[in-house]
């Protein structure tokens, strides 16, 4: 029946809730399941309302029809819940995109060097992937950060690709100090809320400054949902920047 089909769906919410680390991810392999219960739920919803109506007197006919209503109303509220929270997410949370499509191509990249690292300091997590990086020469750098813990390592075919175990890897979340430069000299962009305290701002322009959401300094409610007029002005924000190098660190 369905308590069988769903069963699945109890046990893996059951063991992510376990985990002391847990991110939305982890409930990928869940999505299609979540979505036939709310399915089933609301079809249930339906059927027990109209049976209410029909036990306080209602024909059978109206009482379907207002099954089916409510079943409707369910509908359109998650529709505009699910919109909501869309709308929260792209203007609270939807900087590094907009970022990092400003980073310009061809000529207009250059700076005096054949590699052009795009560096990040302790936004490093919030890089959304290499497709956003618009030249073969672009690649994203490490620098060192307050950030402790365990860098990923890019991909390189020449270490062996996906097959290797690269030393600069570890299962500890332990730090590698060879994963992260220790000085920005060599960065022809930067990204992250400020430059770091040993580049000179003269060397250095702004070529988009985007707002992102902070957390802690808004309310609960809307942050989580956009409401129009309400959000803006409840919801704070700090703003994210990416640099290009204009001239040429000789350190």
């Amino acid at each position: 029946g369905v308590a069988a089909a769903a069963a699945p769906l109890w046990l893996w919410l059951a063991a992510i809730s376990s985990l002391p680390h847990k991110e939305e991810r982890f409930l990928y392999v869940v999505y299609p399941l979540i979505c036939w219960v709310a399915a089933m739920s609301i079809v249930a919803m339906g059927n027990v309302a109209a049976a209410v109506f029909n036990r306080l007197g209602a024909r059978r006919g109206p009482a379907a029809a207002a099954g089916e209503a409510l079943q409707g109303l369910a509908v359109v509220g998650f529709a505009a819940l699910s919109l909501a929270r869309i709308a929260a997410l792209l203007t609270g949370y939807g900087a590094p995109m907009a970022l990092y499509n400003s980073l310009p191509q061809g000529q207009n990249a250059g700076v005096g060097t054949a590699e052009l690292p795009v560096c990040v300091g302790d936004q490093w997590h919030r890089f959304p992937s290499s497709f956003y990086l618009p030249d073969q020469q672009m690649r994203l750098q490490f620098v060192k950060s307050s950030f402790d813990g365990h860098l990923p390592r890019p991909f390189h075919a020449l270490e062996g690709g996906t097959r290797a175990a690269p030393w600069q890897l570890n299962d500890k979340n332990r730090e590698e100090p060879a994963n992260a430069w220790t000085e920005t000299h060599r960065c022809a962009f930067f990204t992250g809320t400020e430059l770091p305290v040993d580049e000179n701002p003269g060397e250095w322009k702004i070529l988009a400054k985007v707002p992102f959401l902070d957390k802690a300094e808004s309310p609960a409610a809307t942050r989580a949902l956009y409401v129009p007029w309400l959000s803006p002005q409840r919801n704070v924000y700090e703003q994210h920047y990416m640099w290009q190098r204009v001239v040429v660190s000789e350190r």
